[in-house]
């Protein structure tokens, strides 16, 4: 049966007497009013991702339908501070990732096979991007980048530097000095 839309001159429906509308008021907890530009939905979740969604809301101390609300909002907001063309790079190896787990049944660090599939496609992706010219350091005069590796610096100094910065407080040996 189709939903008929009631229009402001239609009775409010009502149960025991009371407008539906006063009791869904009623039943909002203190100060946890809709923004009027909000919408209710509801959806079905696999038990497990559910019970994901639960532990993850349980760590971050906020209720599930907020957890869910950050991790949507996060997927589909780009990274502050990043250009679009790096958003869609690190878009699409989050996809490889998933489709290595999808296809072998394993995420890709822990099968030495989906670990060469991932780091392969990483490859792939970086040279579809690769600016014209050669890889030399195109620096402004006094840049902090001269000052830590030196005029002539080599990528893989760089690189490493950035990624025991990127590591820090995740690896052992590591620490997180912050």
């Amino acid at each position: 049966m189709a939903r008929v839309r009631r229009t402001n001159e239609d009775p409010a429906p009502t149960t025991l007497g009371a407008p539906l509308g006063d009791l869904a008021k009623r039943r909002q907890p203190a100060g946890r009013g809709r923004a009027d530009n909000d919408t209710q939905t509801s959806l079905r979740l696999p038990r497990s991702m559910h019970d994901a969604l639960l532990k993850a809301a349980d760590e971050h101390h906020r209720p599930v339908s907020e957890e869910i609300r950050a991790r949507l909002e996060a997927s589909l907001t780009p990274t502050p501070g990043l250009d679009v063309t790096t958003n869609e790079l690190a878009a699409a190896i989050v996809k490889v990732a998933a489709n290595i787990h999808k296809f072998y049944f394993h995420p890709w660090h822990q099968d030495p096979f989906g670990f060469a599939v991932l780091k392969a496609a990483v490859d792939f992706l970086l040279t579809s991007h690769r600016p014209k010219g050669d890889s030399v350091p195109n620096l402004p005069s006094a840049s902090y980048a001269e000052l830590l590796w030196g005029p002539d610096h080599a990528p893989e100094n760089v690189a490493r530097t950035f990624v025991i910065e990127a590591l820090r407080g995740k690896i052992p040996g590591v620490k997180d000095d912050a």
